[in-house]
């Protein structure tokens, strides 16, 4: 329970939390929410808006502590901001948390300028850790943080997951929507709990399962959740609310309470990510009735035995296919995610994949390259087997946006002899999903190398359609720009 700590120190100490991207991000909302009720000060810096200027903002804002944190592919830009920050500053005390240090914690020993680094949830050791500093020396025995002292790295054992999420404050949506005044025009995300039941192969659940045992998977109450989301869309009124849950339906009867109380007291439509093997066609019926706009799911590859064995995903086509005709019936917008370029995948194994698609015929079909993150049973695998490129570097992998981005080359973390074709088809899926008949010829297309008219297709068909709806004009015309800079931009 993260109760509000009462001190008569001063209260002037500064947070800095940086990220790269332009999007609410919900763990950095909680810890903010929690500092702010104990007197710290706290700002967002996002890379992507501040660009060029972010250090001097940063060191503007004169903090005491920067925060970062971090996806695997987010760690490596986090670093250069970090590098620059101590090069001017080497008193800033910068803590990397998230799930890329949980899992290759070998970061405090690789990176000078990382002061400690946080293991799972961070409410608890992100507040006793500036209620020290503030003191004017660091307390190293903070459960879940590994701190440097002395040229040593104390390790601290992980302490008890907050089980009681009523208990937190709500969320620092301020912290954003102040600062950062579009992101209150997009879609209002919201998380109603914490975990994942499922053992995905290529998500860190599992891991962190392990990590912490028991009440992994956790929700607010329903009562909670409404309140939160009343007094978050009194100040900033929104068109649509996104839950952005793993996995939103698990545990029937408190979704279907919850739906009932959200379509009395909310009334919004909504957007959610949910678990077809979960679903049922009243569970489908009662989102319709609550007001669900989009409904997203993974059906990450389309063959049964492959997506069993290399995703550990138990469901069957059968249960897709009947998924999408009760969605489909009732106008409900669809959009499936997909991995494309796993381990001894083969060409015809990635075409099941839209062909699947092809059946439930989703108005949104994402396909994305997979990326082996440490932590994940895939990686494990890659790994053991001889399937990771031989200059596989967990330090530099990144997202697979570059075209936009000046780099010439998008390249995959797994070796496998179809890999250039893999990648390539990633960038048809979705006209492929429309339009079946155009399998020839992208057959054929894929044989070439990836370039930046391919990746164009890909933008403008996923990418494009997936963000335009909920996007306020503001972000499309952003979106627009990098479709153009993938064309025209000079590596």
């Amino acid at each position: 329970m993260a109760e509000k700590i009462e001190s008569s120190i001063k209260r002037d100490f500064r947070i800095a939390f940086i990220q790269e991207e332009m999007i609410t991000q919900q763990g950095i909302m909680a810890l903010s929410a929690v500092l702010k009720e104990n007197g710290f000060l706290t700002e967002v810096f996002v890379i992507q808006g501040e660009k060029d200027s972010i250090v001097d903002s940063i060191l503007n804002y004169i903090p005491d502590i920067v925060a970062c944190s971090v996806m695997t592919p987010g760690f490596g830009i986090a670093m250069e901001i970090v590098n620059k920050l101590k090069a001017i500053n080497q008193k800033l005390f910068v803590i990397i948390g998230g799930p890329h240090p949980t899992f290759y914690n070998d970061i405090i020993y690789k990176e000078d300028n990382i002061d400690a680094i946080c293991l799972g949830e961070g409410e608890h050791a992100l507040l006793e850790l500036c209620l020290s500093l503030q003191k004017g020396a660091v307390n190293t025995k903070i459960k879940n943080l590994w701190i440097k002292q002395n040229g040593n790295i104390v390790k601290n054992n992980l302490g008890d997951l907050v089980v009681d999420l009523d208990s937190l404050p709500i969320p620092d949506y301020d912290l954003y929507f102040r600062k950062y005044p579009v992101l209150a025009e997009r879609e209002i995300k919201f998380i109603m709990g914490r975990g994942c039941p499922f053992n995905c192969s290529y998500c860190f659940n599992k891991d962190m399962k392990k990590l912490y045992g028991g009440d992994w998977v956790r929700f607010k109450s329903n009562k909670k959740m409404i309140k939160d989301i009343k007094e978050i869309s009194s100040e900033y009124p929104a068109r649509w609310i996104s839950f952005h849950d793993d996995t939103f339906n698990v545990g029937k009867k408190r979704l279907k309470a919850f739906l009932e109380l959200y379509k009395k007291e909310i009334g919004k439509p909504f957007l959610c990510r949910i678990r077809i093997d979960l679903t049922d066609e009243e569970q489908i019926e009662l989102l319709k009735q609550a007001g669900v706009d989009k409904i997203v799911v993974g059906i990450e590859h389309g063959d049964e035995v492959f997506r069993k064995k290399m995703l550990n995903r138990d469901m069957s086509n059968k249960q897709i296919v009947k998924f999408g005709k009760w969605v489909r019936s009732r106008n409900i917008r669809l959009q499936t995610n997909n991995i494309i370029g796993f381990p001894e995948e083969t060409i015809d194994l990635a075409f099941s994949t839209v062909e699947i698609n092809q059946k439930i015929k989703p108005e949104l079909a994402s396909a994305f390259l997979l990326n082996p993150y440490p932590g994940t049973d895939i990686y494990k695998y890659a790994l053991e087997t001889g399937n990771l490129i031989d200059d596989f570097n967990i330090d530099k992998l990144t997202g697979h946006y570059c075209w936009s981005e000046s780099v010439r080359e998008i390249k995959s973390s797994i070796k496998n002899k179809n890999i250039n074709q893999l990648i390539n088809l990633r960038c048809f899926f979705m006209l492929l999903v429309q339009y079946p008949w155009l399998k020839p010829i992208v057959k054929i297309l894929i044989l070439f190398p990836n370039n930046r008219i391919y990746e164009f297709i890909w933008q403008i068909t996923g990418v494009f359609k997936v963000s335009w709806k909920y996007s306020p004009r503001e972000e499309r015309r952003k979106l627009l720009s990098r479709m153009l800079k993938t064309l025209i931009r000079r590596p």
